[in-house]
Formats: C-alpha cells, structure tokens, sequence
C-alpha cells in the first residue's frame, strides 16, 4: 500500500500529525511574541552587519586588502562621520529640534483652540483615542526601551552588529545546523540570498536618505525657512520609511513654512515632492536593481501590521522584514514544496532594467 493509502487506512495518524504541526507552530509564535524585543534588535543588528560586511567585502574584492581590514575602516570611518555630525550641527540640530517641537505644539494647540469644538474635531479625537493631547507612547521605540532601556539597547545594538559583522560565519553555520541534513545545502543558499537582499536595501535606502536630506535641507536654506538643519535632517530620517515617511517629515516643514506667508507653503510642498521625485525615479531605481522591490499595497499593509504588533520599531524594519518574507515564501514554499520553478509571471520580481516596477 502507497503512503496515500496508509494514510486514508489511518486518519487519526493524519490528525495527529496535523495537530502537532499547528501546535509547533502555535508555540513559535507564541515565543516570538514574547522575545519580540529582542527578536527585533537582533533583526536590526543584522541590517546593520550586513551593510558593513557588504561595504567591507565590495572595498575587498576593488582593492585588495582583507575584509577584517576594510571592515574596521568602515566602522571607523561611519562612526567618525557620526561624531563629526556632533560636532559641527549637533548643537544646532538639537537647538532647532527644540524650537521645532515647540512650534508644532503650539500648532497644535492653536488648532484645539479654534477647532476643537466642531464635529470632525470630536471624531477624530475619538479615533484616536486620546482626549488630552498627543499620545505619544505607540511611536517610542520600543526594542529600546520596553526591555533594555535607551542607552542599554544602543549599546547592545552596536556591540551585537559588530560581532555579526566581524564574524557571520559561526552564526550562519549553527542556524544551519539546525535544519535536516536533506536541505542544509538550499538552506545556505538561500541565506545567502537573504543577506544579499538586506545588504542592497540598506545600501538603497541609505543613499535615498542622504539623498532627500542634502536636497530638502539646501532647498530649505534657499528658501529661507527657518530651522532648515532640523528640518533637512528629519526628512532625511523619516525616508527610511517608505511612503509614509514623506509625508510626515512633510508636514512639519509646511507648518514652519506658513509662518513665512501661504506662498511659501506651496515652495516648501513642490521642493518636498521633487526631492522624493528624485529619490523615487532616479536614485532608488540605481541602487536596489538587486533587491526585492514590494508594491506599495503590500509595504502599506506591513507597515500597518508590524506597527500594530511592536510599536515604532516595527514601523521602521516592516520593509525590510515583508522583503525576508517574501522571498522565504517565494524559495521554500513556491519553488520547493510547490515546486513551481517557472520563472516569475508579472507579478513577480521586477525586471533588472526597472527594478521599481512589481515584486
């Protein structure tokens, strides 16, 4: 008798099996809800060393030296850069901050004021939950600080980046390990996969955060918009997410702008959107041909389910992730259980020469 046989002959064995299988999984989700925090600091750990190892491994094979080498210069050469940020805008980045919270409180507040009392005031109110201000609890980053706390898990981020970028190996091999011998061999390769996704994502979206910042903060000091540093280098940040992002750091710089006069919303608005219009059709196109490109339904819907489950933090690292995902899916479920190796329909990965079109 055929193993479909002997599985008709013996349904409850079936049943069994079934229920075990949704009790492993049940568990594993259970567990990953309760190391959420760390499951996501790990997670962002590893964005972090992949980037530095691939801008490591990139300098090696250009020019020569060891990795280990190229890696200490790019640690080094990253943190000097952030220091000399400090140094130079710091203080005036962190004055303008100030004065911006400020601004937008008392924006804020002055829309309480004369607004508060009509009726689509009361509703959103209502939709937001809050009634006496601004709740801003669902935005702290919670990997730093539900657990470890702001400086502790600064710290634990960078020191555990550094092990994994330093050495990936040991790490790569003992998650290997634990896999059946039969699919060791795909299972490297599809790691391998993975991290040349992350690293050309990172790499992708670093460059379109420069990239928005440098443009939005020079178009602002030409303008002459006030606290345009702290401005530039929130519009900057906030490109990390996509779609979204664009729109917040928008708003700000349009309430500062109205200070200046109506015109002057409708220059800062049109610099906003030629800068994402640069970022979207001519730098992002450049950098990511490498990398899983998501339609915006389904990275708009990641956001709003990770932001859901873990907060600020899953806002942030939900692209990234929904990209992990989408190519476990597409390499253990499509191709090996399935066994569907066709070669992606339209709705697949884009082609090479528009990366920007579908996933």
């Amino acid at each position: 008798m055929d193993q479909r046989g002997t599985q008709m002959a013996d349904p409850k064995a079936s049943i069994a099996a079934t229920l075990r299988t949704a009790l492993i999984v049940a568990g594993f989700g259970i567990l990953i809800w309760l190391l959420s925090d760390v499951l996501l600091l790990v997670f962002t750990a590893v964005l972090l060393a992949v980037l530095l190892r691939g801008t490591a491994a990139i300098l090696h094979r250009a020019l020569g030296l060891p990795v280990g080498i190229w890696l200490a210069l790019v640690t080094l050469l990253a943190m000097a850069g952030a220091a000399g940020f400090l140094v130079l805008l710091g203080q005036r980045f962190a004055d303008e901050g100030q004065q911006l919270l400020l601004a937008l409180t008392s924006f804020v507040q002055h829309l309480r004021e004369h607004y508060g009392g009509t009726t689509w005031a009361q509703t959103l109110r209502k939709v937001i939950g809050s009634g006496h201000g601004i709740n801003l609890a669902p935005v702290a980053p919670k990997v730093l600080t539900a657990t470890f706390g702001t400086v502790g898990g600064l710290v634990l981020l960078l020191v555990t980046t550094l092990y994994l970028a330093a050495a990936p190996r040991p790490y790569i091999n003992g998650a290997i390990r634990l896999i059946p011998l039969f699919y060791r061999e795909r299972a490297a390769m599809i790691m391998d996969q993975l991290g040349r996704t992350l690293r050309f994502w990172m790499a992708g979206q670093l460059i379109s955060m420069a990239t928005v910042g440098v443009l939005s903060t020079v178009g602002l000091m030409l303008l002459h918009v006030p606290l345009f540093v702290a401005l530039g280098v929130l519009a900057g940040l906030l490109t990390f997410i996509p779609y979204l992002g664009a729109i917040l750091a928008g708003v700000p710089a349009a309430i500062i702008a109205s200070t200046q006069g109506p015109e002057m919303i409708i220059w800062v608005v049109l610099l906003y959107i030629g800068c994402h219009l640069i970022e979207g059709y001519v730098v992002t196109p450049l950098v990511t041909r490498r990398t899983v490109d998501l339609p915006p339904a389904i990275t708009l819907v990641s956001i709003s389910a990770f932001g859901a489950l873990f907060g600020f933090m899953g806002v942030l690292i939900a692209t990234p992730l929904a990209a992990v995902i989408i190519v476990l899916v597409r390499e253990i479920y499509v191709r090996d259980i399935l066994g569907d190796h066709r070669p992606e329909l339209e709705t697949g990965p884009a082609n090479p020469a528009n990366p920007r079109s579908n996933a």
